[in-house]
């Protein structure tokens, strides 16, 4: 529930970032290949350090369009109604960037199996209560020092009815997504969002006096 500080003012220590993508989740004559995306993260990781044990909170939000199966309810089986679904991930604490993506496509084979990995304690609902549906939202909370190593969030397809039909009309079709990362502290004096967009080279507007 948005609070009424938040939405009349705006503030250095909460940023978010958007961005919009789209790419062929499968290829091969048999779907074999999963593509996904890797989005770095321009975080300002001296800030975040700075902060030590004090909380930070990333909210992530992941949006995208599926086709779905006129033939099919999806109550029996979840991947006969989607035509795919799309999963977020964030990098972890202790890993770089090679074991996150070795992570990532063991839990989408694991997902497509019927099971899941141990899920982090971070996050407040988990991959159990936010992979439903094609609009995914999560909440990490630990600590700006801890955040200051996860770097990366991965996009990744699971199968849905296109996959699993081998539909040859769909294997390289490729799909839609919006990313939406919010990151704030209330840490009194922190500027994430002026190093986050000199990174990104976003203009910055300056207040000129009026005489």
């Amino acid at each position: 529930m948005p609070s009424e500080d938040a939405v009349l003012n705006s503030a250095r220590g909460a940023v978010t970032l958007i961005t919009q993508d789209s790419f062929a989740p499968f290829s091969g004559d048999k779907y074999s290949m999963r593509n996904f995306r890797l989005h770095p993260l321009p975080w300002p990781e001296d800030i975040l350090r700075d902060l030590g044990s004090a909380e930070v909170r990333l909210r992530v939000t992941l949006s995208y369009f599926i086709e779905p199966s006129a033939s099919r309810r999806g109550w029996r089986n979840k991947y006969a109604y989607a035509s795919h679904g799309l999963r977020f991930d964030l990098q972890g604490r202790t890993e770089n960037q090679a074991e996150f993506l070795q992570r990532v496509n063991r839990e989408a084979q694991n997902e497509e199996g019927g099971s899941r990995s141990s899920e982090s304690d971070r996050w407040f609902l988990g991959e159990r209560g936010r992979h439903l549906g094609s609009l995914h939202q999560d909440e990490w909370t630990g600590t700006g020092a801890e955040l200051a190593h996860c770097n990366n969030v991965a996009i990744y397809p699971v199968g849905g009815w296109w996959k699993n039909n081998g539909r040859k009309d769909r294997r390289d079709l490729p799909v839609r997504y919006a990313l939406l990362l919010s990151l704030q502290t209330k840490e009194q004096g922190v500027d994430l969002y002026t190093p986050i967009a000199t990174q990104l080279h976003v203009p910055i507007r300056t207040s000129i006096p009026v005489a």
